[in-house]
């Protein structure tokens, strides 16, 4: 099937408004058509494509030449009675706008935004003219929300579901438990964590965190961190490796230790109980460099490069039930660039998982 000599051409009245001499407007009109960056379709009555510009070619995989052979139904990826329904309606209402999915030369599927309307051309009738949009980021971002509101609901509800359940059974009871009470302010413990990363995400969303620098030791920091660790890892050994004497920088002493707990926190969700989880310190030439090393599973390596991500989890936290929204990496990373510092991750499956961080001996400014 040829394409239409010019299909979207104006009236002799809109050239004239628009002030484009009559024999330059073909072209001028065509090059609008063929560079828009939205995909154009332009069909008959009966759904066959009459023309098509390259945005359209470059979103469905065909050449121009092809969609030319081609009709709605080839593309449209809605069974063919919804497609032919709602082309009907079209056709009888002049206008359509709404969200589908096409489906590409290949097989894949592409979400779109698409607006159709009737063009009334001068002495040959009506085409029907479709500005089509890529939306696959918008759909993955929906995706994205759905998906986290139902992770959060998750992490939420469980907490929430002991807290309930041990106070109701000590109401029933009328008697105070103490295993009942630590319970309850264990998940309430829970709970604080997790509003707190979200707070801190929301936070780092408009701005880097804001860091109260002093003169600090590190080394001490690290002892007294290892110290408490029990509190968050009570079944496994925590031991620090540290210089002796004092390891003095300008940190955010408080920032640094959440730092160190989150690492923590995630070394004994993921390492067998009664392994040991080592605190290392080191002094470097312009900056200290942390390591917390554990005996767990290990991480596969195609998964090292997104650990740092917003609400990602690897595939083994997702199926053994860790708790978590996959906040704690995140929030770690942000804390540690703010002081100018670099974190990353080497592990391997079935052979433990060390992630190290430096954090650079910076100087209050000179009054």
């Amino acid at each position: 099937m040829d394409r239409l000599e010019d299909p979207l051409a104006p009236s002799s009245t809109e050239r004239g408004s628009a002030e484009i001499p009559p024999e330059d407007a073909h072209a001028f009109y065509r090059g609008i058509f063929w560079a828009a960056t939205d995909a154009i379709l332009v069909a008959d009555a009966a759904g066959r494509y009459l023309d098509a510009n390259q945005g359209a070619a470059t979103l469905l995989g065909y050449s121009p030449e092809e969609l030319l052979h081609m009709h709605v139904q080839d593309v449209v990826a809605s069974d063919a009675d919804w497609t032919s329904l709602e082309y009907e309606r079209f056709l009888h209402e002049g206008t359509w706008s709404g969200e589908l999915e096409l489906r590409r030369r290949d097989g894949t599927l592409v979400p779109v935004e698409a607006h159709a309307t009737v063009v009334e051309r001068q002495g040959g009738g009506p085409v029907y003219l479709s500005v089509i949009r890529d939306v696959s980021a918008r759909w993955a971002a929906e995706r994205a929300r759905q998906e986290f509101l139902a992770m959060v609901a998750h992490e939420l509800k469980t907490p929430l579901t002991a807290i309930l359940g041990h106070a109701e059974l000590m109401q029933r009871r009328a008697s105070y438990s103490a295993e009942g009470t630590k319970i309850i302010i264990s998940q309430v413990k829970r709970l604080r964590r997790l509003i707190d990363d979200l707070g801190e995400v929301a936070h780092f969303a408009v701005g880097q965190p804001a860091l109260r620098r002093a003169s600090m030791d590190l080394t001490a920091l690290a002892r007294e961190s290892a110290a408490q660790a029990v509190t968050v890892t009570p079944t496994h050994l925590v031991r620090i490796e540290a210089p002796t004497q004092p390891l003095l920088g300008w940190w955010d002493g408080d920032r640094v230790a959440q730092v160190l707990q989150n690492l923590l926190a995630n070394a004994g969700k993921y390492a067998p109980a009664g392994s040991a989880i080592l605190i290392r310190v080191e002094a470097r030439a312009d900056a200290a460099l942390v390591s917390v090393i554990d005996e767990g599973t290990g991480i596969a390596p195609e998964e090292l490069p997104r650990l740092f991500e917003r609400f990602y989890r690897t595939e083994s936290a997702t199926r053994s039930g860790a708790e978590g929204l996959g906040l704690g990496l995140h929030i770690c990373k942000q804390l540690v660039e703010a002081h100018g510092g670099q974190i990353w991750v080497e592990s391997a499956l079935g052979r433990g998982t060390s992630v190290f961080f430096t954090l650079p001996y910076t100087q209050p400014p000179a009054e």
